[in-house]
């Protein structure tokens, strides 16, 4: 082999192997859900959810002025008044300067679809 080939077989892989090894783990059980758990509640599953992805200091952690998410208490009034379901299920802009991922967001339409249960 000449020195060109070794060279172009050696990016060839390097492009390959960065293709392949650079994905989150996160995004390796993104597949939507075929359908929903028989249980999903706010403790279980939306709470940890939310607390990685809303809560954050300036967000909705309570002090912000914007709403507290960070328990069930404080965020219950958003499920009646219809504003979690739109801004967090239907037109995703909530979270903002992030995305959650497919699961996440099948989870907490799975969780609304059964009316928000908290245990």
């Amino acid at each position: 082999m000449t020195k060109t080939s070794i060279l172009t077989l050696a990016a060839v892989l390097v492009v390959i192997i960065f293709s392949f090894g650079c994905s989150k783990d996160d995004d390796m059980n993104d597949e939507p859900m075929d359908s929903c758990p028989d249980e999903v509640t706010y403790e279980n599953q939306v709470r940890p959810i939310l607390l990685a992805n809303c809560t954050d200091s300036g967000c909705h952690d309570g002090n912000s002025g914007v709403g507290d998410w960070s328990s069930y208490a404080s965020i219950s009034p958003t499920f009646t008044n219809g504003r979690f379901n739109n801004l967090v299920i239907e037109t995703r802009q909530m979270p903002q300067g992030r995305t959650l991922s497919s699961s996440a967001y099948n989870l907490l339409k799975c969780w609304s679809e059964q009316g928000f249960p908290q245990n």
